[in-house]
């Protein structure tokens, strides 16, 4: 299975923060946002990555490389109409696909565990499948998202305008090939965003979908949103079997630990190598028999 993310705008609405670089090259907890999109799809089980560049892609390209750092391969196409809408984009890569593959954007970050159920779907040559999210609270910019209306399994209506909606979309796709031969039709006539594309899928009732079901995801198109899927993220780092203790306690306060050390130098191999040498210290004074042996002994 293979990935294409695009990467191609210019994130106007992070530029104040940005200054120039690429949004996403911008930081969340430790990683860049692109960088947690690759490893997320890895995760997934996907090793191949075909990347849409455009604003800045060469920063971008340096970044990242033929993607061996990250134990993946990655190829480059570069948008040089990069300021028209991403359905150009998707277009652009058209010839490094002939099965089906996964869509992803490159300011979206996720579950991995839901793109193995994406996957998983068994697509007809003419449909495309949407992760969606139908928790309601799960954007913080509801009037930039992207909206969807959902009945019986299929998408009915897409887009950020929609005023009565039941799910959001999570910029996650599961698509066949025939993506590239809508989407020729729909740029053909000035209609050059992926959301013109998919909505020929919804008129034709082949815009399936996999609901997210309360897994996370984050859109990061502003450095408000990359807060806030800070938060997100370190809130998934809790687990369904962890007891009350855990929940209430442990999980804040290592949560806490997390967001302090991402923001210095250590690594955590240096955690690593430093609880050994903590243990032996902590050995070789409870050896000794002094006071410091006996507080060590009530703790």
């Amino acid at each position: 299975m293979k990935a294409l993310i695009i990467a191609a705008g210019n994130g106007t609405r992070m530029q104040p923060v940005t200054r120039g670089r690429h949004k996403s090259l911008m930081p969340l907890l430790g990683l860049k946002i692109i960088e947690r999109v690759i490893l997320g799809a890895k995760e997934a089980g996907i090793y191949e990555f075909v990347i849409v560049t455009g604003y800045k892609g060469k920063k971008l390209r340096e970044f990242l490389g033929d993607g061996t750092k990250y134990g993946i391969s990655i190829s480059f196409v570069q948008n040089d109409n990069w300021e028209k809408a991403n359905g150009i984009s998707v277009l652009a890569a058209q010839k490094y696909f002939r099965e089906n593959f996964v869509l992803l954007m490159s300011d979206h970050v996720f579950d991995p565990s839901t793109l193995k159920k994406i996957q998983r779907l068994k697509l007809k040559n003419n449909e495309c499948a949407l992760a969606i999210d139908r928790n309601l609270k799960s954007a913080l910019d509801v009037e930039d998202t992207t909206k969807v209306v959902v009945k019986k399994g299929r998408v009915v209506n897409i887009g950020k305008n929609i005023e009565n909606y039941n799910a959001f979309d999570t910029g996650m796709f599961f698509c066949s090939p025939n993506i590239f031969s809508v989407l020729k039709k729909t740029t053909s006539i000035g209609k050059n965003s992926l959301t013109n594309g998919m909505n020929v899928y919804v008129k034709q009732g082949k815009l399936r979908i996999l609901d997210n079901k309360g897994k996370f995801w984050s859109d990061c198109d502003t450095y408000k949103d990359v807060k806030f899927a800070e938060k997100k993220l370190l809130a998934n780092l809790s687990k369904p079997a962890d007891g009350i203790l855990s929940k209430k306690f442990n999980r804040k306060v290592s949560a806490f630990i997390t967001s302090f050390l991402i923001k210095t130098p250590i690594t955590p191999n240096m955690i690593s190598f430093l609880i050994p040498v903590l243990a032996i210290f902590a050995f070789f004074i409870l050896s000794r028999g002094t006071q410091m042996s006996f507080i060590l002994e009530v703790y």
